[in-house]
């Protein structure tokens, strides 16, 4: 396809088709958020069928947990 028809991700030279949503922080307050409820995004992502996850750039950085979970069950995170 020429410049600008197309947009994929290529991870290990391989394209992959991205399907997947967009995250705000889960909770206003960063102690509200446990480890369970991240969990539980992460998974409901997974059973929508997605594979990607975006988290939105705000300032907060996401727990290294959050990140392996995701790693784990196969999700990607941009």
């Amino acid at each position: 396809m020429g410049n600008g028809k197309s947009f994929f991700f290529k991870v290990n030279d391989v394209e992959v088709f991205a399907k997947g949503t967009n995250m705000i922080p889960i909770d206003e307050f960063s102690t509200s958020v446990t480890e369970e409820r991240q969990d539980w995004m992460i998974k409901s992502a997974l059973l929508a069928n997605m594979n990607m996850i975006r988290v939105w750039g705000g300032g907060r950085y996401l727990p290294d947990s959050f990140y392996a979970k995701a790693d784990s069950l196969g999700i990607m995170i941009w």
